[in-house]
């Protein structure tokens, strides 16, 4: 049988005062004398008393929770992104929920889903959809869109510079003597994706007489990419759309015997995890990036009413495969 849980009262009871003296020496209130304080705690300890947080949430309107949407549990990226907003987030008082998803956009269902665990705002890695937006004006709680970029008045965005990251890209691979190059994206629609790919292709495609393609990662992609390197004017670089794509890529090859043309990524992972490869790719600063993301959203939270959208710089990393 489950056992009940000490309460407020429990401790009050046997301590021999009112339950807002006992609220005000768990709460580290200055208003209660030391002596009585300790002995409040010493109590509490004993009964194992764990504080309810839905009751404190329910007093004071607010859970200090922020959740969090993804769309890839595969991608190292998103952790290390989380446990950066984790972190920020930590030295405001706020803990996080967190939701993944198999799907790129941020719906009616998933927003609902979000705020019915009284959550203060959504972090969003996923694209609103317009419907976000009223629903926003409707509940209450605010959405920080996360690496991607939207339209919506009511939807404060930070993400880098993902159009200029593309032209680094390009531009290093046109520095080492490239002409025939193969871009490695997903189908999605969504803007930041294609900013990448346009910026590589406005650069690349600027010399005479080079060829860019594209393979996207979708359910067909193997036979896809793999059909690029028979025959003639097989590619002598590639720009992967993440880091994740670009170690694939880089698997695929080398066990089928292929020759490895030069290879780019994006996100610049291997600067939080110890990835003994080190990959050619474009990153953000993704801590500072998470800083002024979570101050964006508790400006919201705390009422600010006009929308900001922040564009990061973004650097190009060298390694050893481009």
């Amino acid at each position: 049988m489950k056992k009940a849980r000490a309460t407020i009262k429990d401790i009050a009871k046997i301590a021999n005062v009112t339950p807002q003296a006992v609220s005000r020496a768990l709460n580290d209130a200055p208003n209660i004398s030391k002596v009585t304080k300790m002995r409040i705690l010493e109590i509490a300890a004993q009964l194992g008393y764990c504080k309810n947080a839905s009751a404190s949430a329910l007093r004071s309107g607010s859970t200090n929770t922020i959740a969090i949407v993804y769309d890839e549990l595969k991608n190292i990226y998103y952790s290390v992104m989380i446990d950066f907003l984790q972190s920020c987030l930590k030295a405001y008082g706020y803990s996080i929920l967190v939701f993944s998803y198999r799907y790129t956009y941020l719906t009616k269902e998933t927003y609902l889903n979000a705020i019915s665990h009284n959550v203060d705002g959504i972090i969003s890695f996923l694209d609103p959809k317009e419907e976000v937006g009223e629903l926003i004006e409707r509940y209450r709680v605010p959405v920080l869109l996360f690496g991607r970029y939207t339209p919506i008045a009511n939807i404060d965005c930070i993400f880098s510079d993902d159009r200029n990251g593309g032209r680094l890209a390009a531009q290093h691979f046109l520095e080492e003597g490239c002409k025939n190059a193969l871009v490695v994206t997903f189908p999605d629609e969504v803007a930041y994706i294609w900013d990448r790919v346009d910026g590589f292709y406005e650069t690349f495609s600027s010399r005479q007489g080079n060829l860019v393609r594209t393979c996207l990662k979708d359910g067909d992609f193997l036979n896809c990419f793999l059909s690029y390197f028979q025959g003639e004017n097989t590619p002598d670089c590639i720009f992967c759309f993440n880091d994740m794509i670009a170690f694939e890529t880089l698997n695929i090859l080398s066990s089928g015997g292929y020759k490895i043309p030069l290879v780019i990524g994006y996100d610049n992972i291997q600067e939080q995890v110890p990835i003994p490869y080190r990959l050619t790719t474009v990153g953000a600063e993704k801590f500072a990036m998470a800083e002024e993301g979570v101050s964006l959203l508790l400006e919201r939270i705390a009422g600010r009413a006009f929308r900001i959208e922040r564009m990061v710089p973004v650097k190009f990393v060298h390694g050893v495969t481009a």
